[in-house]
């Protein structure tokens, strides 16, 4: 995926097997050890424990920042889309969401900034986790197969919450990404010959 000056974007993702709950997602214009480790704080954060088992391709960066965040006791399996692993596993789950993604996104064209995409994605885990249902998993959606309990179930529903008024309001106001230059300009520093001399 690009943003508007055709800079490239890598997607990370991480997806429970068992559920096809899409746990993290991070967008990055890197594909170092510091962004896996990145998105593996995340997952482990969400989920509440470590993983016994991550199943990945070959990038490098995996390994380390797996071990980084992990430790030890997590196995790491390196797979492929089109390599099963003797357990059954592989990372095909992983490469069908990113299908279904760049399915979504190839109308779009590409996004103005990172700020757009990273809310982009936070919309699409909600949509993917909670009302598309998925066909592997007989038509309920990962947050059902996973027993999570919540009663919206579509976007209609969500868009009906109650917001308080001072959320709605700050949604509103423009986030400052830096700083504002001076609307007045400073006064020149006193001179020798400037300075008032006493009476």
């Amino acid at each position: 995926m690009e943003l508007d000056k055709g800079i490239k974007i890598w997607f990370w993702d991480i997806i429970d097997s068992d559920t096809r709950f899409l746990i993290a997602s991070r967008a990055s214009l890197t594909r170092g050890t510091q962004d896996a480790k990145l998105l593996m704080e995340v997952a482990y954060k969400r989920a509440g424990k470590a993983p016994k088992v991550v199943v990945t391709d070959k990038l490098r960066s995996y390994l380390d920042g797996i071990e980084l965040t992990f430790g030890a006791d997590t196995e790491h399996r390196l797979g492929g889309p089109f390599k099963v692993l003797s357990s059954g596993e592989s990372t095909s789950q992983i490469e069908r969401f990113h299908g279904t993604i760049k399915d979504r996104t190839k109308v779009m064209r590409s996004f103005r900034n990172m700020d757009t995409l990273i809310q982009f994605m936070d919309g699409y885990l909600v949509y993917y986790n909670y009302f598309k249902p998925n066909e592997s998993l007989k038509g309920v959606t990962p947050a059902e197969a996973a027993r999570v309990n919540y009663q919206i179930k579509n976007w209609k529903d969500l868009s009906q919450l109650p917001v308080s008024k001072q959320t709605e309001l700050e949604s509103h106001k423009p986030k400052l990404t830096r700083r504002l230059p001076r609307l007045t300009p400073r006064k020149p520093p006193l001179t020798p010959k400037m300075r008032r001399l006493p009476n």
